[in-house]
């Protein structure tokens, strides 16, 4: 592990953090990266979904985005 630091969390989470850790096997450092990936992962779905509804919701441009990948798909 490289450099670290100290994150104040309350008394729950860090109650909450230890059970996970327990049951799962992983270091509570373990818990807190994977968590902090999760929702990384989770951000980046959400803006994908976002900029797909905006473009679904510019009939122009969704309409573009059709015949496009239309294109695309009788291409293979």
């Amino acid at each position: 592990m490289g450099k670290t630091t100290t994150v104040r969390v309350s008394n729950s989470t860090k109650s909450i953090l230890e059970e996970i850790a327990q049951k799962t096997g992983r270091s509570q450092s373990r818990v807190i990266s994977d968590a902090v990936e999760a929702e990384r992962r989770r951000m980046i779905l959400e803006a994908g979904n976002e900029a797909y509804a905006r473009l679904r919701a510019d009939e122009k441009a969704s309409k573009e985005y059709d015949e496009e990948f239309e294109v695309w798909e009788t291409a293979f």
